[in-house]
């Protein structure tokens, strides 16, 4: 991959998280003392908490052996890069000053144990001719600390709502002297196929922030949060209109990002497949309340599932969605459906992309199925045949989501991904043979 960037003119920059989102490492016996948290962690999100997480999640900063497994993990990934630039992550720390760092947080602050730990993580990428790029998002509430920070660092400010990235942050960052990137992103995550509507105005308004304060990149995002349930054709939007921005913001956000999509990724002759995509993308707007970072299908599939009682949404503060939003979002998606057949793609992968749509029409639908159930809405059929219906309906989308999953992923990924729907099934079955015993 490296080379086939090079030859393309493509810096591939490698990224490799440093401090938290260590959970794969840290869950393993061999690792696990190394945690901040071994056993688990309260959500820290403003003056809330919202749950409790299980796992271990960040590093231990105080640990001199923190730092010697980074330095491993450099060690064995840099020397496949030829990249001058290594992002470290260093991002949402939420369970720093929680587990083994809690005395010298209350002691010194926990803005500086944070620091101290970067600056040891930007020594190690300085001794590597890398230079550093960090996510912004916790030195950023420490503005006092910022200036501190060397100049040969680059911060990276994400923020993937309508409004941000946030002016105020940028404006930090720029007369701190601190090079930085604005990060927006396409939407795709926690969604199903995007969010459209809130993708088009994150990556307008994160070119004009950037623009105005002084950024000196613009790095589109893209995350595989829970599951990575989108498809990879999920993001296309986001990453070409966005790449158009961040070249000209005001020449290029009124471009018509269906027409360049139909014409130039998906080579469809009818030119119905862009526009199609970024109507796929808006479904969310049928559920009539938003919810930041994702759509009400997606956590009604996720979260809200059959035998739930809505506990995991009210701990989340999560709106429940009405009877009424599942049947205009099933409406709205069997009318795509309609639409799909009269695209002509003539690109590489089309076969991939239109199994890869329709799957997700099916999932979204699915999930417009399931929030109409638990709504009682018993349409076609009893509960029990419903139910059989449901779980037939679910094992195809599973077992194609396998196969277009082994197509552009690597293997061992997908049980992990869709554990949830595998979980969801267990409902099915569990809420049938108790309608069959009733």
């Amino acid at each position: 991959m490296n080379r086939y960037c090079r030859e393309r003119f493509i810096d591939l920059v490698p990224n490799q998280n440093s401090f938290g989102h260590l959970t794969a490492w840290l869950k393993r016996e061999e690792f696990k003392h190394l945690a901040e948290s071994e056993n688990g962690f309260k959500f820290p999100y403003g003056d809330t908490h919202w749950g409790w997480c299980d796992d271990p999640f960040s590093l231990n900063p105080l640990d001199s052996e923190s730092l010697k497994l980074v330095e491993s993990m450099y060690d064995d990934l840099l020397p496949n890069f030829s990249s001058g630039m290594l992002n470290v992550g260093c991002d949402e720390t939420m369970d720093l000053g929680q587990g083994k760092s809690k005395e010298a947080c209350e002691r010194l602050g926990k803005g500086w144990v944070y620091f101290d730990f970067l600056m040891k993580v930007h020594e190690l990428a300085k001794s590597r001719d890398k230079r550093m790029m960090f996510w912004g998002d916790i030195i950023i509430q420490y503005p006092e600390l910022i200036p501190e920070l060397p100049k040969d660092i680059v911060a990276l400010e994400w923020g993937y709502n309508v409004d941000e990235p946030s002016a105020e942050h940028c404006e930090q960052f720029m007369k701190s002297g601190i090079p930085y990137y604005v990060c927006p992103g396409t939407s795709s995550w926690n969604s199903i196929f995007g969010l459209t509507d809130v993708m088009k105005s994150n990556l307008v308004n994160a070119a004009n922030r950037g623009k105005q304060y002084g950024a000196i990149g613009y790095l589109i995002t893209e995350w595989g949060d829970v599951g990575a349930w989108q498809s990879l054709t999920a993001s296309y939007a986001g990453f070409c209109y966005g790449a158009a921005l961040s070249w000209g913001v005001e020449q290029n956000k009124a471009m018509d990002i269906g027409s360049y999509l139909s014409r130039s990724v998906f080579h469809d002759r009818n030119e119905v497949m862009g526009r199609l995509c970024l109507d796929l993308g808006n479904y969310f707007r049928h559920e009539q309340r938003t919810v930041y970072n994702g759509s009400g299908i997606f956590r009604t599939l996720y979260f809200d599932q059959l035998t739930d009682e809505n506990t995991e949404l009210q701990f989340l503060n999560l709106p429940v969605m009405e009877q009424v939003e599942f049947a205009n979002v099933k409406k709205y998606v069997n009318g795509l459906l309609k639409e799909l057949d009269k695209a002509e793609m003539r690109c590489e992968d089309a076969d991939i992309i239109m199994a890869e749509i329709r799957n997700t029409i099916k999932l979204v639908l699915h999930g417009a199925n399931l929030g109409l159930l638990k709504r009682g809405s018993w349409e076609n059929g009893d509960r029990g045949s419903r139910l059989e219906s449901m779980i037939e309906d679910l094992d195809g989308i599973m077992e194609n989501y396998r196969r277009i999953w082994e197509q552009r992923n690597i293997k061992g990924g997908a049980d992990d991904s869709f554990k949830r729907l595998t979980a969801l099934r267990s409902q099915y079955e569990a809420a049938l043979n108790g309608a069959r015993n009733a």
